[in-house]
């Protein structure tokens, strides 16, 4: 009987851990998203906006804190989250010197990667929203910003790249669906996101590619230049 029990018992571990994986991975899936959406100017001025509303901080806050850590934006929701596990931000950053990245940390503090995936979720929803918004009211964006405003320029890292051509694609994909969508037209024609993903599969819309040749829309201080999905 104690041998069938400590069998169990193993058993039961190994289950624990590869269910823990596997939240991860999807974690992991899910803030991907986040990041690379901010690898258009655009993109990243909502993504920006919408975390700053998720965590009631000013969009320079976040800014700031990237500069502090080095770390994109999804990368920065799960530091959030760590704030749970009585972690801060300063001595995330201090780990971070000390050679391990974001996920180790998080892995270390014990986070509940169901709910970091549920907030990104959320996040990611916001976004959307915001996406949305921003393109429904795109003429009153255009306002002279305040001394105090979010600045583009400030809002760079080297780790804003660490996503890949398909997570920057599925991110397009997703941003010109917001943009047909608040198209008054957008009934009208076929729309952007499906004639580029049209592209894609016939081998066209190489200006895609997230290289020199793409065009790319502002000049960025600290960071890899970002791509204009539009």
């Amino acid at each position: 009987m104690r041998h069938i029990a400590s069998l169990l018992a193993v058993i039961a571990l190994v289950l624990t851990h590869y269910a823990a994986a596997d939240d991860q991975q999807k974690t992991r899936k899910e803030l991907n998203k986040v990041t690379a959406m901010a690898t258009d100017a655009t993109g990243r001025k909502i993504v920006n906006q919408t975390m700053a509303e998720m965590f009631a901080l000013k969009q320079m806050d976040l800014v700031l804190e990237r500069r502090q850590t080095g770390l994109n934006y999804g990368s920065l929701l799960l530091a959030h989250e760590l704030a749970k596990n009585n972690l801060d931000m300063k001595e995330i950053a201090v780990r971070l010197k000390g050679g391990k990245d974001i996920f180790q940390i998080a892995g270390e503090a014990g986070v509940n990667w169901k709910e970091v995936n549920d907030r990104a979720k959320k996040l990611n929803s916001k976004i959307d929203d915001n996406l949305y918004k921003h393109f429904l009211h795109a003429k009153d964006d255009k306002a002279p910003p305040k001394a105090d405003d979010y600045n583009i320029m400030y809002d760079g890292v080297k780790a804003d790249g660490e996503v890949s051509q398909s997570e920057i694609e599925q991110a397009q994909d997703r941003y010109l669906l917001w943009l047909q969508r608040a198209s008054p037209n957008s009934d009208k024609r076929l729309g952007t996101a499906d004639e580029k993903a049209a592209q894609r599969k016939s081998g066209c819309g190489k200006e895609w590619r997230m290289d020199s040749a793409a065009g790319f829309t502002t000049p960025m201080t600290h960071s890899a230049s970002i791509l204009p999905f539009s």
